[in-house]
């Protein structure tokens, strides 16, 4: 062990994030996007053969992806909800990192929308949309 062990990841000169940005962890797409992005292609590829069939699978891989992001987005609220609702009395600090949650959640999913959060630009929204999907 040494000397350092107490540093963060990327040592003790690793730039950190101030107390009050969201975390970026927070997964709203929990489908692996390279692998949806490769059943498009191969659906979009038999196109030509059965374009009926093509279009049947493209309904069903939307749907797809439409329930996976839905029942993340429902996990994720939930364990938000109960991580300051059942506090009862919940700490002040609680209270800011569940709002702080919070706000990192909508702001992906107006990153989805197109629309760009207060916070951010349109670029910046447009670039959150493709992190998130994947479309890159």
């Amino acid at each position: 062990m040494g000397d350092h062990d107490d540093d963060p990841p990327g040592g003790p000169c690793a730039e950190q994030a101030p107390a009050h940005a969201a975390p970026d962890d927070i997964v709203l797409f929990d489908q692996d996007p390279t692998q949806v992005q490769a059943r498009w292609r191969d659906l979009q590829a038999s196109f030509v053969d059965d374009p009926g069939e093509a279009v049947r699978r493209a309904d069903g891989l939307v749907g797809e992806v439409v329930e996976s992001l839905t029942s993340s987005l429902t996990s994720r609220t939930a364990a938000l909800r109960g991580r300051w609702k059942d506090a009862g009395g919940a700490e002040t600090e609680q209270l800011r990192l569940a709002l702080r949650d919070y706000r990192n959640v909508l702001e992906r999913l107006l990153a989805l929308s197109g629309s760009p959060s207060p916070q951010q630009g349109a670029g910046q929204a447009a670039e959150a949309r493709h992190s998130v999907l994947g479309t890159r």
